[in-house]
């Protein structure tokens, strides 16, 4: 003890040059691996590169299979706690739980009753038959499992959470959904909030929210939990913001998470709506717009190009704002009787109206609720008193009036 004060003018300087060289290190393996990604990127067309952006720039396209069991591989060769590499869900995945649930619709078309909920914590929507969940005891068990391959122990992101693939993407396809980026460092931190509908022919329509697309799936009870249809995507395999051109939108392209919307998933919502014509709206958050995509007056097929937009001057506009013809984050939308459309537009803390008919950049024709704090869903009230409001941050699900009366009902 003595001698240490001795020691002191050769130990501090050998300890500053070691924390040196390990910044250096650090450095240098974090820059080589960034710099890794942004060329992969670019080789790939892929524009808009940022850091805040990974979990969207990064390829589509895997490089292959991990290396494991050879020596100095510095991939580990076995997993306790889970089925594999892929799943990093901190909870037992079983058909009658969920982690962080982001959304439920009601399938009010088909006898017995169906309710299909969003479990975003592991990527998949539980189908629940409402009459079999009545009459048995609780806690009801999912009769159907969508975006996962079975309904117990799988719950990753495309079938891959763990990013085994890096630094690329697992491909999306039609069997997987993502509920929480794949590159997420907190998954418990992480959720997202969807609004679905359902066909009066009792098809599913998701926004699959970080694969950036709509999905329909034609009849998930009686014949498979396969989506049927795509749109925001050119395929089943896409899942990039607006197809990988990220601030550059169309009217064929989606983005649900963007720099406008700060990235912060459980804050805002996708959502989609029917209306009575059989159109289908989406409510494109990230990109700051609602699109209405065609229905055949005939078959009654729905296009993969919209044909009107609110929120902007034209399709490729995705900028925020604050007027009556402006969104903020647009989270979920849905149609009175009358055929009036109410939009919730959650950085602005309100809900906007638009009534018909409807024409692209038209102005709102009135608000609801100039007191909500950060709104992310509504549903009409089935006895047609007013408009539900999950009004998230003030921690209340609001009933208001017609006329934008209210609260009627907490």
């Amino acid at each position: 003890m003595n001698g240490s004060p001795r020691l002191l003018p050769f130990l501090i300087p050998a300890l500053v040059a070691a924390a040196v060289v390990t910044a250096s290190v650090f450095h240098l393996v974090y820059t080589s691996a960034f710099t890794e990604d942004l060329a992969h990127a670019q080789a790939n067309d892929v524009t808009g590169f940022s850091a805040l952006g990974t979990a969207n720039a990064i390829t589509e396209v895997p490089l292959g299979q991990p290396v494991r069991g050879r020596s100095g591989d510095l991939w580990a060769d076995v997993i306790l706690g889970k089925p594999d590499f892929s799943e990093i869900g901190p909870g037992e995945v079983v058909p009658f739980k969920v982690f962080n649930p982001g959304g439920v619709v009601i399938d009010r078309f088909t006898t017995p009753g169906r309710a299909y909920v969003w479990d975003a914590g592991n990527s998949r929507i539980l189908g629940i038959d409402l009459e079999k969940c009545y009459a048995s005891e609780s806690p009801c068990s999912a009769d159907i499992v969508i975006g996962q391959p079975a309904a117990n122990d799988h719950g990753a992101c495309n079938g891959d959470s763990g990013v085994q693939n890096f630094p690329n993407r697992a491909p999306a396809s039609a069997e997987t959904l993502c509920g929480i980026p794949d590159v997420s460092q907190s998954p418990t931190e992480h959720k997202s909030i969807v609004s679905m509908a359902i066909g009066r022919d009792g098809a599913l329509y998701v926004p699959d929210s970080f694969n950036n697309r709509v999905l329909r799936y034609d009849d998930p009870f009686g014949s498979d939990a396969r989506a049927d249809e795509v749109w925001g995507q050119r395929d089943f395999s896409g899942m990039m913001c607006n197809q990988g051109t990220f601030d550059f939108a169309t009217a064929e392209t989606l983005c649900f998470h963007a720099d406008s919307n700060r990235r912060e998933p459980g804050l805002y919502g996708a959502g989609v709506e029917l209306d009575a014509e059989g159109n289908l709206w989406v409510a494109d958050s990230g990109n700051n717009r609602v699109l209405r995509f065609p229905a055949s007056s005939g078959s009654g097929a729905i296009a993969k190009r919209a044909d009107l937009v609110l929120g902007q001057r034209g399709f490729r506009g995705t900028a925020p704002g604050t007027s009556m013809r402006a969104f903020h984050t647009p989270s979920a939308l849905r149609f009175d009787t009358r055929g009036r459309l109410y939009v919730v537009d959650t950085d602005n803390e309100r809900v906007l109206v638009f009534h018909p008919p409807f024409t692209s950049g038209m102005e709102a024709d009135a608000t609801i609720g100039p007191s909500f704090n950060n709104p992310v869903s509504i549903e009409v009230d089935p006895h047609d008193r007013g408009l539900w409001v999950n009004d998230q941050r003030n921690g209340m699900v609001e009933l208001w009036g017609w006329d934008g009366g209210g609260p009627l009902a907490i």
